[in-house]
């Protein structure tokens, strides 16, 4: 019996777990989706590395102009009665630029070269601080009004913002645009991850590490490459964050609102329409008959409260849940500390900047083939506090290594387990989260992540004087966050959690 035989009405009681699982693991439709979403990862990555090219110190010289001024620094200078005067501001001297990058600095341009590091590094920190000051809200709405519709609002948000920074010469101006591209870029992949979970069945999901690895590493390519034929900053920056405003027309055209969220929100002639686009791409039929919510599941869903207050008692009378989500995010936190400290030291991988870079862009896709075997067999908890490990145990080896080729080698493989955490981790997580707040709940969960970028830029200077005691603090943290790790349940072979009431009433009931 096909779906032609029921009408809008019959989809009222359909379940959407049931409705992927039956649709198949890998049908063409729900296939090109899953593939379209993981997509935003090559942009998020763009807009996020991008800083690395253009926010590099130049080579300064100040050259006094008058005889009773001295040369104090590179930034300053010193009269008689020591009297102190930026070196770029005063008209007692001069200050020469030269640039040491593949691309020019952005610090002449926005008044910065002589700020302190702090300033300097603001680019990054306040697309971070965007991101997790925001995110929660723009999630809330994900869950109230659709996946769809704000995931799209923020990329053309987040395009637009980009544009802006091309004309832009005004430091607070360009901080500004960062804050609202951090807000929105982290609003955007964090609804794809969820889409991601939604529209495909449990099988589908292992793939996500491999296609995540293959468009962030693209991105991070793309940035690099570039480098190497457009050496004015605004028109690198243009063209490295171009991509997402080409491409938004097929998001608005093709990515459809996710079954679950269907379901979730009673949107019946939407879920409906879901189920006819399906059959066609698929040239198949979808029996509803073997799609429709047990007696059990509907008696849950009659008792199902608000999203807020889903989140609200999963707090207060589930300690055990609070305590997961708790280790949860200090696991995102040890994640973005760990990839962006060592992507960001990166250039100094090796005596070529560009080469260090590639190799650190470059052995992200290893990571990402290993995902896919290694989530079928040995499931996310596994992957996850086992990765986790052993990237502390090779962070560790790598400053003490007296041969570069191997120090460089476990400096990559370190990279290569976080791949796999990066991976693995969404996953569980989102496997972990009932659908009525499963975009708020991993918003809020992700806000450690954004204080881990925002701290990676200055992890370097706590090395006191050393080599290596900036990836001693990544090797314990890294452990810990391991071992904490086995605390979590494992969600493979387990359906999504679609409220509250699954964890309470029916945390053990199988994908079956």
């Amino acid at each position: 019996m096909s779906t032609r035989s029921y009408s809008t009405d019959d989809v009222r009681h359909v379940d959407a777990h049931r409705l992927l699982e039956h649709i198949g693991g890998y049908g063409m439709y729900e296939m090109i989706n899953f593939t379209l979403v993981t997509t935003v990862n090559f942009y998020y990555a763009a807009a996020m590395f991008v800083m690395s090219f253009i926010e590099d110190d130049p080579h300064l010289l100040c050259v006094s102009n008058q005889t009773d001024w001295k040369v104090k620094d590179q930034c300053a200078v010193v009269g008689r009665d020591y009297v102190e005067e930026r070196c770029d501001y005063s008209k007692k001297a001069t200050l020469y630029v030269l640039d040491k990058g593949p691309v020019e600095s952005l610090f002449p341009l926005l008044g910065l070269l002589c700020s302190s590091g702090l300033v300097k590094e603001f680019g990054l920190t306040f697309f971070t601080v965007g991101a997790f000051i925001t995110v929660p809200f723009i999630s809330m709405a994900a869950d109230r009004f659709g996946r769809k519709s704000v995931i799209l609002i923020c990329i053309s948000v987040s395009s637009m913002a980009n544009l802006l920074v091309y004309v832009t010469n005004n430091a607070y101006i360009f901080w500004i645009l960062r804050f609202i591209i951090g807000a929105t870029s982290d609003g955007y992949l964090t609804i794809a991850n969820i889409l991601s979970t939604e529209l495909v069945a449990q099988d589908v999901r292992d793939w996500y590490g491999l296609l995540y690895n293959v468009f962030w590493s693209g991105g991070l390519l793309y940035t690099s490459l570039l480098s190497l034929f457009i050496r004015d900053w605004k028109m690198f920056y243009l063209v490295a964050c171009l991509p997402s405003l080409i491409f938004f027309p097929v998001y608005a055209l093709c990515l459809p609102e996710t079954p679950h969220w269907l379901c979730e929100h009673k949107k019946f002639r939407q879920l409906w329409d879901y189920v006819k686009i399906s059959e066609n791409f698929n040239a198949r039929c979808i029996d509803l008959a073997d799609c429709m919510k047990s007696e059990k599941r509907k008696n849950i869903v009659k008792c199902t409260k608000s999203p807020i207050r889903q989140i609200y008692e999963a707090f207060v009378f589930s300690k055990l849940f609070l305590a997961q989500m708790l280790i949860n995010g200090f696991i995102q936190f040890v994640l973005a500390l760990f990839y962006f400290t060592v992507t960001l030291e990166s250039t100094k991988l090796t005596d070529d900047g560009f080469i260090g870079f590639a190799l650190s862009a470059g052995i992200e896709l290893p990571g990402g083939i290993l995902t896919l075997p290694a989530l079928k067999y040995f499931g996310r908890r596994t992957c996850t506090w086992v990765s986790l490990c052993l990237q502390g145990v090779f962070i560790a080896l790598y400053p003490f290594t007296p041969y570069a080729w191997l120090a460089i080698s476990f400096n990559l493989i370190s990279k290569i387990f976080n791949g796999i955490v990066y991976s693995s981790h969404p996953l569980l997580l989102t496997e972990m989260i009932p659908t009525g707040m499963r975009t708020a709940m991993y918003s809020l969960v992700n806000i450690p992540q954004s204080f881990g970028i925002i701290g990676a830029p200055y992890l370097k200077y706590l090395q006191f004087g050393t080599t290596y005691v900036m990836y001693m603090i990544l090797a314990v943290i890294s452990i810990a966050a391991g071992l904490l790790a086995l605390i979590l349940p494992e969600t493979k072979g387990r359906r999504l959690p679609e409220h509250i009431n699954d964890l309470m009433h029916s945390s053990t009931e199988k994908t079956s």
